[in-house]
Parts: structure tokens; sequence; C-alpha cells
């Protein structure tokens, strides 16, 4: 049996689509169902996913590994299939699960699942040359949540996802496997459509502060995250050139501002090289932009009220982390 959980908060535009996905596309000669964990929703989320045919319960957790850990209370199936409230399978999904159901049953300490991608038909540069990108790397050092697929006893070995966490659970999850000698599957091929990427630098900025906070709690987690280190670092050099601008010590400033577009040029090289001179051409424009949103992330953890009932739940647009 295959359990799909859905976190959602105040998912009523997508839940529909979301469900019905499931109904089209899952593996026809295995039993499925569809748990939706509705936190705290102010709209008629519950309604229409019960309507497409999920089952709904209700939730009033404060982080989203939280919200998936009940869903997973509830299931029944031998395995668990994590996914978005804003995330669809396709028809491609459904031609390679059964082979990935097959090595999920010859290896149960092996997680499966692939990066979400942008859906079809629209073109935004984000979208185009930033997330598409990473879909098509084949290794990855974790699966995002938005798509995860785990046999049930490893899942519930490994004591489920951290809910003390906000964000990153997937990553910490997958991270805990592998400590303990599993591996990761990485599923190009499994197609799953997410509705909910940013299409604007403001969204886009939004949403990397949100996934960079916990990089950003403790010094043992700044060092253990090359993401967060590389950030900083970029930031730094950029204000120790505007500083030596301002001081007027020209030689320093240029220093400064070479050393930081050397640094987003190699990791533009590194992270976008396998997607073309293209791709790597607009990442010297997208890295800046994310290196500022990753380093500036410990700005929010001073303001922790705002983590109210329901929040955690609801990240900014786009929740897969490349």
């Amino acid at each position: 049996m295959l359990s799909f959980v859905i976190p959602a908060h105040d998912e009523a535009a997508v839940i529909g689509a979301c469900v019905r996905s499931v109904r089209d596309f899952g593996p026809r000669d295995v039993e499925t169902e569809v748990i939706v964990v509705d936190n705290s929703s102010g709209d008629d989320t519950a309604a229409i996913a019960e309507d497409a045919g999920a089952v709904v319960i209700s939730s009033t957790a404060r982080t989203i590994g939280a919200v998936r850990n009940e869903g997973v209370d509830v299931s029944q199936g031998d395995v668990l299939v994590f996914l978005d409230a804003d995330c669809v399978l396709t028809p491609e999904w459904s031609e390679g699960i059964e082979e990935v159901l097959d090595q999920l049953e010859e290896e149960p300490s092996c997680f499966a699942g692939s990066q979400v991608r942008p859906p079809r038909g629209e073109r935004h540069l984000l979208w185009d040359y930033w997330f598409e990108p990473f879909v098509a790397q084949e290794t990855a050092s974790h699966i995002g949540s938005a798509h995860l697929i785990c046999p049930r006893r490893t899942f519930l070995s490994l004591g489920g996802f951290d809910e003390a966490l906000e964000t990153g659970e997937d990553y910490d999850l997958c991270a805990r496997l592998q400590a303990m000698g599993g591996s990761l599957l990485n599923v190009p091929s499994l197609r799953v459509e997410h509705y909910g990427f940013p299409k604007r630098w403001s969204e886009f900025v939004r949403r990397e502060r949100w996934h960079g906070r916990p990089d950003l709690q403790s010094l043992t987690s700044f060092r253990s995250s090359r993401v967060a280190i590389v950030s900083v670092t970029f930031v730094g050099l950029c204000v120790l050139a505007v500083v030596a601008g301002l001081l007027r010590q020209p030689t320093l400033a240029i220093g400064a501002l070479g050393a930081a577009v050397l640094l987003v040029g190699f990791v533009s090289r590194m992270k976008l090289g396998h997607a073309g001179l293209k791709a790597q051409a607009f990442g010297l424009l997208i890295l800046p932009v994310y290196f500022y949103a990753r380093a500036t992330a410990g700005i929010d953890l001073f303001d922790r009220g705002r983590v109210s009932r329901g929040a955690g739940t609801k990240p900014p647009p786009g929740s897969a982390l490349p």
C-alpha cells in the first residue's frame, strides 16, 4: 500500500489538483491512500481535499516536519510518499514509479524521489535558469520533501522528521539516513510539477531567507553549511569593497570586489556547468541575490514571534530546496 502524505495550509487554490493527480497518475496495481494534513487553514482547503478523495485530518503543529509526522501516524501504507500541496504528479511519474517501488523493495534502506520542477508551458527567468537546471542533476545531497518516497519501516526507524526544525527537515532526515548506511535514489524522470516556485525577485529573496535560517541558528550549523559560509563570505566581500571605497582605499575595494566576482563565477561553474553556458551566465546574475538572501537570513531569527500557529508549515513560494 502506498500512502501519500500532503501537508496543507491555506492551499484551496491547488489542493484539489494535487489530490486528483494522485488519483489520475498513481500506480494502477498498488492500493493507495491520500492523507491531507490541514494545518489551521482559514480557507476551504479541507473541504476541497475531501471532495477530491483525500482523507483529511486537522493539525495545529508549529512546524512542517511535525505536520508530516502526524500524517504518517494515521497512514497505513508500506511506502510513504511525501508531496507538497502545490505539486502534481504527471504521466512520466506514473510510467516510472513501479520500477522505483521495486528498487525500494530490494533496498529498504533507500529513499527515492526527485527534485520538483516548474510546470510546462510557462517561462520565467528564475524558473528556466535557476530551478530547472537543478532538476537535471542525477546526484543529490538530499531529496526534498516536496517529493520524497520512503519505505515506512526505514522512516520510522529514523524517528521521522525532526519536529524542532522550522525548515530543512528533509535535509536532516536524508543526512540521518546516510549516516546509518542508507542511500538516496534521485530519479529525475519521476516528473513532479511544482506551482509554487517564485516568479518575482522579492519572492525569491523571501524564499531563500526562509530556507537559510537553520544554517545561521548556531555556530555549529553555520560551520556545517557550505551554502551559509559562501553566502556570508560573498556579502562580507561586498561590504568590504563598499567600506574600502568610502575610505578611499581603491586597491582594497577593487580586490574585494574582484574576489566577490570570482566567487560567483566559480559557484556558477560548479553548480550550473552541466546546464550550459547560458545557464552559467544567468547564474552570475541570480547567485548574488541568492547569496544576499541566505546571508541575511539571520535577521529573521531576531523576530521569533513571527512563527505563530501554522506559520511554520507555509513556506514562501518555492519550497523545494535546490
